[in-house]
């Protein structure tokens, strides 16, 4: 994983939703009249205008980093991607049980032929990364991959070189101790 830039909540928010709004073919949200202050007040404004709200405001600092399959295969991932998954949920673990073999998504996406042609993601199309908790072990970072991506970028290791960048990501630097989401769902990520 390589650091590109260290960034503040605000430029993760307002880039995770511009590309959020131009995947689900909609209005970017008026995000000057947001409130940046207040992790709570973000997740409100998120949640209102169709977003989802939790983690992007609970962290104060962010890193956008370069991803390769190798940093991809360290991540864990949600437990309804698939029926098949049981027990750890890092991809590499399920790449090695061969629970990713032929794997695609439930629903018909448009960047699925981008990874079959082994093309990788852009900076425009960032995943959402913090670091792993115990119940998510051995994995190093859990990533937000509610569509597929990354578990395709993976179970398609075989199209792209090792050591090259297959996408981009923000990944959880600074939680908000103030942040509810963070101390209910995650208290021993806060500092």
């Amino acid at each position: 994983m390589n650091l590109i830039a260290k960034l503040d909540r605000r430029d993760v928010v307002q880039a995770h939703v511009i590309y959020d709004a131009a995947k689900k073919k909609g209005p970017v949200p008026e995000l000057d009249r947001w409130d940046w202050s207040s992790a709570d007040q973000l997740d409100q404004a998120l949640s209102a205008a169709g977003y989802k709200p939790g983690i992007l405001a609970g962290y104060l600092s962010w890193q956008k980093v370069e991803l390769e399959l190798d940093d991809l295969s360290r991540c864990a991932v949600v437990n309804s991607i698939s029926d098949e998954l049981k027990g750890p949920r890092d991809l590499g673990g399920l790449l090695q049980r061969n629970l990713l073999i032929n794997w695609t998504p439930r629903r018909v996406v448009g960047w699925m032929a981008q990874v079959e042609g082994g093309i990788p993601f852009s900076e425009t199309e960032p995943f959402i990364l913090r670091p792993s908790v115990q119940s998510e072990l051995p994995a190093k970072w859990y990533l937000e991959d509610g569509s597929g991506r990354a578990t395709a970028l993976v179970s398609r290791s075989s199209r792209f070189g090792t050591g090259t960048t297959v996408a981009y990501g923000f990944l959880g630097d600074s939680p908000d101790p103030e942040s509810t989401f963070m101390r209910r769902r995650f208290p021993t990520l806060i500092k």
